[in-house]
């Protein structure tokens, strides 16, 4: 095993763990406050299409490790869909839909077009998340863990794409990467007692009143 290979699996064990410290955080605190749905139900789709991705290029590290974090998005959509009270037609859609349409780029365009087209489902993901940090004045349910092992995971694959030459790879590494840290120094400093202008007033959300969804 070359020592591109073995830092393609070191990519994917770390990977594949990722998204734990965030389900951790919602099951501990017993709400989803402060985490975007729509963020989520974007990386869902995006982590099932690059586990296509990596079942067309034949690249094992890609597909264990994005059948894992589709399987962890999955669970945390569950998980926000009974603290809110959601139908299942609204959560699931989304993701499903975003990755049969990036599985589909990857057939007919190759891994490059398909790169540059997949990273922009996961950059909006994040951009969503980021958008919540700024409006919420509640982000008890977001996972600081989550985000700075996200933005070194980004990293580690950045490497390991120039390493391998899987261009798709490293044009969303990189993108994805630029977009990562600004969320995490945004939360840190909300953690810090930092509150943006940008809160918005506050009022119960729809799942918060009383008897929503029953």
């Amino acid at each position: 095993m070359s020592y591109v290979e073995i830092w393609g699996w070191v990519c994917a064990i770390v990977g594949s763990l990722t998204l734990v410290p965030q389900i951790a955080r919602i099951v501990r605190t017993s709400t989803s406050a402060g985490v975007s749905l729509k963020s989520w139900q974007l990386s869902a789709g995006s982590f099932l299409a690059w586990t296509g991705h990596g079942v067309l290029g034949a690249y094992w590290n890609i597909i264990i490790a994005n059948a894992l974090l589709a399987a962890c998005a999955l669970a945390i959509l569950l998980l926000i869909q009974r603290d809110r009270h959601l139908a299942t037609g609204r959560v699931y859609w989304l993701a499903l839909a975003l990755a049969g349409a990036l599985v589909a780029v990857r057939i007919q365009f190759g891994p490059l077009v398909y790169g540059l087209v997949a990273v922009g489902p996961q950059a909006v993901a994040m951009l969503a998340q980021l958008r919540s940090l700024l409006r919420e004045h509640d982000i008890t349910g977001v996972s600081g863990g989550f985000l700075a092992v996200n933005a070194a995971v980004q990293a580690c694959w950045n490497a390991w794409a120039w390493l391998a030459w899987d261009l798709g790879v490293a044009g969303a590494s990189t993108v994805m990467l630029a977009v990562c840290l600004p969320v995490l120094v945004v939360y840190l400093a909300r953690r810090r007692g930092w509150r943006p202008a940008t809160l918005v007033p506050t009022s119960p959300r729809p799942w918060q009143e009383k008897g929503a969804g029953s």
